[in-house]
């Protein structure tokens, strides 16, 4: 079921209130700290290392777990743009992500719009990911 049908309105109005949402939702994270992606501090690196090693003690130098995201794409038009962000084991076009996730829930690392034709661990070893 469509959200067209759900509130009753056409896409042209539910565009635009979509879109108005977005800004609304981009102004307040940009001013909230906890949005904010950035590296721990040594000191938040030990707690986080002693929260995940008293949850999991086989674990003794882990901080944080990393995951993948891909992110549907259009189809371009253009064979090459196409070819990048198609991904040949899923059959589909994505822009692949890969986030870095603290025991607090906070994002800390985050390597994103990646053509979806690279793998995860690849897209962590570009953005310097393992040396953290």
């Amino acid at each position: 079921m469509s959200l067209q049908l759900i509130f009753g309105m056409s896409m042209s109005n539910l565009r635009m209130y979509l879109k108005f949402g977005q800004k609304i939702i981009v102004q307040i994270l940009k001013h909230d700290p906890a949005a904010k992606i950035q590296l721990p501090t040594p000191e938040e690196v030990s707690e986080f290392t002693a929260a995940v090693h008293s949850k999991h003690p086989a674990l003794t130098n882990v901080w944080a777990t990393m995951d993948g995201v891909k992110l549907l794409l259009q189809q371009s038009g253009n064979d090459l743009i196409q070819n990048q962000f198609y991904n040949g084991w899923t059959h589909d076009h994505y822009v692949s992500n890969v986030f870095c996730f603290a025991p607090d829930g906070t994002v800390r690392i985050a390597f994103f719009n990646v053509p979806g034709c690279v793998h995860d661990s690849q897209i962590a070893d570009w953005g310097n990911m393992f040396e953290v």
